[in-house]
């Protein structure tokens, strides 16, 4: 079980990776493609991907697992929904700060609808993270107002969160990539339909945006949501959202090597306090401590072992 959870981990930051890249990605696609063809083009390649690796699982769809996916495509694509169209009512910093905002909500929200108890040091690991997202993301223009932007923003991790809790749940009874490959097809036709009403179809899209939507649909979708469901077996949401708090990091550091992005200080500062709250939320601080001093008294023990025997040597 302990090597499962830490599979989970090194899974889950690597979909922090893919998901980091998939910022300078799709700053590149969206030169050629509008947000929700973006969004029904990426999901449809990953339901593709999935169909193709996990067609042997196929029959095995049922009832409860199409619901279930169901309730998770809205969830999730309510999330896309709050978040493109905020970011038209904010400035882009504000945006990337409120987006990201799960890590401190899904511990509440599991105390309010769930009832579980809050732990300390989730809330201290969520707090620490939550001081080196706004490290990050802040701006001189960020000021203190609070606009309609920041609201529909705040609901994009909201349903983060939401769908996070959700997730953890629902994949005690379902297969997590039949239940991962559900979501996929359902949010594929939601977006498709969306922008099939509200934008203009993409005639031409540029060869360099092309490979980044592959890339997108690839890995940041296929692979990035099936590799999150599975390891959520194993990881509760709570720390799953802390690990997820690394995306804008590896973001500044896919954009700083991609497109040549500025890499100030304040990324740094803000890295290295979310590193802080991943590895705070990681490990059991008083079974360091308390292991740390056992082996301490044992390496006494054993000096005064030694001195006692050459004593007795020496008589």
């Amino acid at each position: 079980m302990e090597r499962k959870k830490i599979t989970s981990i090194l899974q889950l930051v690597l979909v922090t990776v893919f998901w980091g890249i998939g910022f300078p990605a799709m700053k590149i696609v969206s030169g050629s493609v509008t947000p929700f063809y973006q969004v029904g083009i990426r999901f449809f390649i990953a339901t593709v991907v999935l169909i193709i690796l996990f067609h042997s699982k196929l029959r095995y769809i049922n009832r409860k697992l199409i619901k279930d996916g169901l309730i998770l495509s809205g969830i999730l694509f309510c999330t896309y929904i709050f978040a493109t169209i905020g970011i038209g009512y904010t400035t882009s910093s504000r945006a990337s700060f409120f987006c990201c905002l799960a890590v401190i909500i899904v511990p509440f929200l599991l105390w309010l609808v769930c009832k579980n108890k809050i732990k300390i040091k989730s809330v201290i690991s969520a707090i620490i993270c939550t001081i080196g997202l706004f490290v990050i993301s802040y701006t001189s223009d960020m000021g203190i107002s609070f606009n309609l932007g920041d609201i529909l923003c705040l609901m994009c991790s909201v349903c983060s969160a939401t769908h996070l809790i959700t997730t953890e749940k629902f994949i005690k009874d379902n297969d997590p990539a039949l239940l991962t490959l559900i979501q996929m097809a359902f949010i594929s036709i939601l977006g498709l339909m969306v922008a099939l009403c509200i934008e203009d179809f993409p005639v031409e899209i540029k060869e360099t945006s092309l490979y980044a939507l592959l890339f997108i649909g690839i890995f940041g979708t296929a692979l990035g949501f099936f590799m999150q469901t599975n390891a959520q077996q194993y990881i509760d949401s709570t720390r799953v959202g802390i690990i997820f708090s690394l995306e804008p990091v590896n973001g500044v550091i896919a954009s700083y090597i991609l497109l040549g992005d500025s890499m100030g200080a304040r990324s740094i500062i803000g890295g290295i306090l979310i590193f802080v709250a991943l590895i705070h939320s990681e490990i059991d601080i008083k079974s360091f401590v308390k292991k740390l001093k056992n082996e301490q008294q044992g390496d006494e023990g054993l000096i005064i072992e030694r001195e006692e025997i050459s004593n007795l040597e020496e008589e």
